[in-house]
Formats: structure tokens, sequence, C-alpha cells
């Protein structure tokens, strides 16, 4: 069997949740947020301004991929340290 070996801080349990707590609330609003401006861009956009609203959505999706990523390693070390805890 393999037991992946998390990092020293992450044998209490208390000390791996406080770690891996994600900000859904800022993530979300920030998300929301950028929803919000791209809603608004393109109620007054003209046939002119598909450049600008293409880069918004671009900006969109870019931020949506880096919590994605985020989220996949955080969720890696908590596999890791559950792993670990249940090997003991």
């Amino acid at each position: 069997m393999v037991v992946l070996l998390p990092q020293a801080s992450l044998t209490n349990p208390a000390e791996a949740r406080a770690r891996f707590k994600i900000p859904w609330d800022q993530a979300m609003g920030e998300v929301e947020a950028s929803a919000d401006l791209h809603a608004n861009t393109m109620a007054k956009a003209k046939w002119s301004d598909t450049k600008i609203i293409y880069a918004e959505i671009s900006r969109i999706l870019v931020n949506m991929e880096r919590y994605v990523e985020d989220v996949s390693k955080k969720m890696t070390e908590v596999v890791q340290c559950i792993i670990y805890t249940q090997a003991r």
C-alpha cells in the first residue's frame, strides 16, 4: 500500500480543516461581479464593441479556471491527508 504523506502541519485535523477552507463567498462574489460587468458591457455594446466583449468573456473564463485549479490542488492535498490519517 502506498501512503502519501502530507506536510507535518496536516497531522492535526483542525489545522487541516483550517488550511483547506476555501473562501467560497469571496470566490463566488468575484465571479458574480465579473458576470455583472459582462452583462452591463453587453447591454451597452454596439457591434463595434465585439472585441471588448470577447476580451471580457475571456477574462471571466480565466478567473474561473484559476479557481478550479486552486480547488483541485487543495482537494488533492485533502485526499493525501485522509490517506495518511487512515493508514495510521
